[in-house]
Formats: structure tokens, C-alpha cells, sequence
């Protein structure tokens, strides 16, 4: 009987120990949501100046522990949310978070504590500001104590560890794949920019002549006297689908307005996936950072790859 007794009074212990540990767990686990620390991302400038500011978030958000929030919808020309269109598949970055939550928090710079869902931001002499001047492309170098700290800044680059943890969404897959379908199995490709950064398009066109004059060639460009000039020449060669509007020279990321922009962001993406799909990639402007970024993923189709595998697509094309 007596050792009855004591099986029952140890069965009691270890269940009320587990209840216990359980309690624990749920508070630390509230504590640790509640303690979180955020970076609010607000990319600037192009799109692989956007992606390049990511880039350089991801990183001072590994570094110091903080959960990165990339909010596209309040400045430069993209204006949506960035979620709808790439996947992000690191633990660090929210796909989601509702202001209001950490509206109280303490932030740097501390004039936005209160204003974050309100914040609009410009671009001024070579620095990125709210509408009441407060300088959003603080320093991520330095290490901060508050809640929140909020940057805002342009750049160009390689998003280089980014890059390995995004893929693009179906909305991009769709179009790429169709597009991709209208192409060659093997392609050329060539991407001439001409508007903000100028190319010589009549010396990049002689130098590659003969494999325009034979080949079928996807061209990318934000110029429309480019497009007309490569169709006057290689007619039928020209393999071209984005919708470029006449800008005067201006580039095009901030003149758009007379495109849908639901269907410029798609071209924007399609197109540089289309020239790191090819074959052969030719460009004309050693400035681009577009060019550049469509070029490094020519170079290393692994990333290419795992950027476009998404669920039930598989590429075999760009190996």
C-alpha cells in the first residue's frame, strides 16, 4: 500500500512539474514576442536599388537580432506591397505586421514614435526624409537600444545574401513562363539602357550585329527610340514585351504614369529573369545596376533557379 502511495504522489509531481514548465514556456514566449525588436525597412530607387536595401536591412537585422519589416507601399514608385509579388523565406523578415501594434514602442529616429502608419517620405538632396525633414537614412552600423529603428535609403549593388532567400510569387511566374514559351530554346538576349543612365545604342548594335542580324534576340530596355531602332533593323529578330512608354529621357522607374502599375512591376521583374534565363547576355551600360544584377544571375543560374522555384513550378530551362 505504502508504495502505492508514493507511485501516486510521484505521478502527482511530475504532472504539476509539466504544468509548470508549460507556464514558463507560455510567459517567456509572451515575453520574447513582446521584447521583439524591429527594423522597418522603406527601399528607395529602382528596383534592384530596392532589393539592394533589403539586402543591407537582412544583414544589420541578422546581426542584431531584430525582425525586418519591408514596407514598399509608402515611397519611391512601386507603391505596393513587395509580399504580393516575391516570397520571402527568411525567419527574420514579417510578412505582416500591423502598426498599430508597435506604435508605442521606443523608435529611432524618435520624431516618428506615434506616426509610423502616417510617415510619408521624399527624397531630398541625396537623403531620404519624412515630410517633416527627419532623416531616414540614419547609420546601420551602429548598433541602437530602442524598439525600433526605421531606414530609409537608395543604392545599387548585389543583393547577394537576399538573393538566396527569395523567389518569386505565381503573378511573376505566370507572365515569365508565357513569355519565356514565345522565345527560342536557346536565346540571346540584350538589355540596352538609355534613358537615366545613357548607352551608345548605335555602337552596342554594330558590335553585336551579326548574331542580331541571325538570331532571334529578347531585347530589355527603357528607352521606346531603342525598341524602334532594334525593329527597323531586325524586324521579325526583336522579341520585346514589356509596355515602355515615351519618357523624353527620363527614367522610367519614376515616369510610369501612363502605365498600370500592377503590370510595370511584373515587367520589371519578368524582364530581368527573362535576360538571366538566355544563353548569351550582352548590355550596354556598364553603370546599370540592373544589368549587373540580371548579369549575376546569368553567371550563377543556382540562384536563378531557386528564385523561380516556386511550389508546383519547376524551371529546366535556365540551367
Amino acid at each position: 500500500m505504502i508504495y502505492y502511495i508514493i507511485y501516486c504522489i510521484i505521478i502527482i509531481a511530475i504532472i504539476i512539474a509539466i504544468i509548470l514548465i508549460t507556464k514558463i514556456n507560455i510567459i517567456n514566449n509572451f515575453k520574447n514576442s513582446y521584447n521583439n525588436k524591429y527594423l522597418i525597412c522603406y527601399p528607395g530607387g529602382g528596383l534592384c536599388d530596392m532589393l539592394n536595401i533589403i539586402n543591407k536591412c537582412l544583414i544589420h537585422s541578422e546581426d542584431n537580432n531584430r525582425k525586418l519589416i519591408i514596407d514598399t507601399t509608402k515611397y519611391s514608385w512601386f507603391k505596393h506591397n513587395i509580399h504580393d509579388y516575391i516570397l520571402f523565406n527568411h525567419p527574420n523578415i514579417i510578412n505582416n505586421i500591423s502598426y498599430e501594434k508597435i506604435n508605442d514602442s521606443s523608435i529611432y529616429p524618435p520624431e516618428l514614435k506615434g506616426k509610423l502608419k502616417s510617415t510619408i517620405i521624399k527624397y531630398k538632396d541625396g537623403i531620404n526624409i519624412t515630410e517633416d525633414n527627419v532623416v531616414l537614412s540614419i547609420d546601420l552600423e551602429k548598433k541602437y537600444t530602442e524598439d525600433i529603428i526605421v531606414y530609409s535609403s537608395c543604392g545599387g549593388g548585389i543583393p547577394s545574401k537576399l538573393i538566396n532567400y527569395i523567389q518569386v510569387n505565381p503573378i511573376i511566374l505566370d507572365v515569365y513562363y508565357k513569355r519565356l514559351n514565345q522565345l527560342p530554346n536557346k536565346y540571346i538576349s540584350i538589355h540596352i539602357r538609355n534613358t537615366d543612365y545613357k548607352s551608345n545604342v548605335d555602337e552596342f548594335i554594330a558590335l553585336h550585329d551579326d548574331k542580331l542580324k541571325n538570331n532571334k534576340f529578347f531585347l530589355a530596355t527603357d528607352d521606346i527610340k531603342t525598341i524602334d531602332k532594334c525593329k527597323l533593323l531586325y524586324g521579325m529578330n526583336v522579341m520585346h514585351f514589356s509596355n515602355i512608354p515615351d519618357n523624353n529621357g527620363k527614367n522610367i522607374h519614376d515616369n510610369h504614369t501612363k502605365i498600370n502599375q500592377q503590370e510595370f512591376i511584373i515587367d520589371n521583374f519578368v524582364d530581368l529573369l527573362l535576360l538571366a534565363s538566355s544563353n548569351e547576355f550582352y548590355f550596354s551600360s556598364k553603370e546599370s545596376g540592373y544589368s549587373k544584377f540580371a548579369n549575376h544571375l546569368f553567371i550563377n543560374k543556382n540562384i536563378l533557379n531557386s528564385i523561380l522555384s516556386q511550389s508546383e513550378y519547376l524551371t529546366t530551362t535556365a540551367l
